[in-house]
């Protein structure tokens, strides 16, 4: 489940006085069933800049520092003006404090902001100085493409040994975190947790599936080369032409003539 972000920012003028701030922020029920994936990382960005990201019983800082606009590599977060670090799996909440070392006094030229936010990591685009200086079109494009991801479980103190939520054609799954997940058998799709909930997926109506004759079963699907072919169906290339060999019928030439007795030759021709 992903869930739109909270970017932390904190901006300074030449004098290092600090003109805007916002603090981020997340807290949910402990005994719900939300917590934030490890597939988030905590993102610090710009020159001048560390932060914290820290819950009841977890903290962790990360910091992001260059001198010149050109040192900070384009496309990827390197720790050159741009940090991340990773989180414990069961967080359910955290806060983030953003601070500066010299409040961007020396790098206001370029990095006049500090940004940190908790969000997916492969959903994260760095352009380097670009973002540095361009700290507004950064935070729009974070907050609309860079969601936090939540795993979601059933009873946190619960496994699949005492599993009930899991409809037909589901399995239980036990969770990294305690509680569990119910999961669509292979062959089904829909929501495990209702009934009727997992339908069968009919795989014949995609074609990239199946290149021969389709029938789809129940959970599956049978995928078998046409008539006259042979191999295996489901890849684009895989079925053969089998040819057939020729048979000829038998050739019966009489020798002889009226005044001798037939001899019968039969001349069988195969290739």
């Amino acid at each position: 489940m992903r869930v739109a972000n909270s970017v932390g920012f904190r901006c300074y003028n030449r004098g290092g006085e600090v003109t805007q701030n916002f603090q981020s922020w997340i807290n949910f029920d402990s005994t719900g069933p939300f917590t934030f994936s490890r597939k988030n990382k905590f993102t610090v960005i710009g020159c001048d800049d560390f932060a914290n990201i820290s819950s009841s019983d977890f903290s962790s800082g990360c910091w992001g520092t260059c001198r010149e606009a050109n040192e900070v590599p384009d496309g990827y977060c390197s720790g050159i003006g741009c940090c991340q670090t990773s989180i414990p799996n069961g967080l359910t909440d955290y806060t983030v404090d953003l601070y500066s070392f010299n409040d961007h006094t020396r790098v206001h030229s370029f990095n006049p902001c500090g940004l940190a936010f908790l969000g997916e990591e492969h959903s994260l685009k760095f352009l380097g100085a670009v973002d540095l200086y361009n700290v507004t079109e950064f935070y729009e494009r974070t907050l609309s493409s860079v969601p936090i991801v939540l795993d979601w479980v059933i009873g946190g103190s619960r496994n699949c040994a005492k599993a009930t939520e899991c409809k037909d054609n589901s399995y239980c799954k036990d969770a990294e975190i305690g509680g569990y997940h119910c999961i669509c058998n292979e062959g089904y799709e829909g929501n495990p947790y209702l009934d009727h909930g997992c339908q069968d997926i009919d795989e014949c109506k995609n074609s990239s599936l199946c290149y021969g004759n389709c029938i789809n079963t129940e959970g599956s699907y049978d995928c078998t080369c046409l008539p006259g072919y042979a191999g295996d169906a489901k890849n684009a290339d895989g079925c053969r032409f089998v040819a057939k060999e020729p048979k000829f019928p038998a050739l019966i030439l009489a020798l002889g003539n009226s005044s001798r007795t037939y001899t019968h030759i039969d001349i069988h021709i195969r290739i």
